[in-house]
């Protein structure tokens, strides 16, 4: 089963839009509230997908959630891949 690191959960959270509700859905993936964020935890790739899904259909801006959290994540936040993006001269040579 594919696994995802918590905190793209709290990354795509904190640029849902004011007012909108979700506590729930963390704590439905097994996740503190309130942090702390702990970038070990892991939740499975399909309830991180399900949880998506809800907040972008509760989010009246749901639509451009991704774009918004594209435009909030760094390198770092990224992995071995955010390294890639790092260290290579072009994109295309950090994809290869």
């Amino acid at each position: 089963m594919a696994q995802i690191t918590s905190l793209y959960v709290y990354k795509v959270v904190s640029q849902a839009s004011p007012g909108v509700e979700t506590r729930d859905l963390i704590r439905k993936l097994g996740l503190p509230v309130n942090g702390p964020i702990d970038p070990t935890q892991m939740v499975s790739s399909s309830d991180y997908y399900d949880f998506f899904a809800e907040l972008v259909d509760r989010d009246p801006n749901g639509l451009s959630l991704p774009l918004k959290i594209g435009a909030a994540m760094r390198s770092d936040e990224y992995g071995a891949f955010g390294l890639a993006w790092k260290s290579a001269p072009t994109l295309h040579g950090s994809f290869t």
